[in-house]
C-alpha cells in the first residue's frame, strides 16, 4: 500500500529514470554534482518500502536468491571481497 499512495499516478513520470530519481533509488536526472553514495533528495518512504519488499522476494523465490548469489560472487571477484 505504501508503495501505490507514495507513487500515486505513475503517468506523471516522464520514463523509468524519472521515477527512479524520485524513489531515491538513484541520483535524479537533474542533479549536476557528483553524489557520492545515494542521493539524499528521495521519498524516504517509498525507497524504503521498495528496499523492503526486494528483500521479502529474495528471502521467498530461490531463483532470485541464486540471482542475488551470482551477483554478489561476481561483485566480490571485482572488488576482492
Amino acid at each position: 500500500m505504501v508503495i501505490l499512495f507514495e507513487l500515486q499516478d505513475i503517468n506523471r513520470f516522464k520514463n523509468l529514470d524519472h521515477l527512479c530519481g524520485y524513489s531515491g533509488l538513484v541520483p535524479d536526472t537533474g542533479d549536476t554534482k557528483i553524489v557520492k553514495g545515494i542521493t539524499g533528495r528521495q521519498n524516504h518512504f517509498l525507497r524504503t518500502a521498495l528496499v523492503e519488499s526486494s528483500w521479502s522476494v529474495i528471502r521467498k523465490d530461490p531463483a532470485m536468491l541464486m540471482g542475488k548469489k551470482q551477483s554478489h560472487h561476481t561483485h566480490c571477484q571485482a572488488f576482492d571481497c
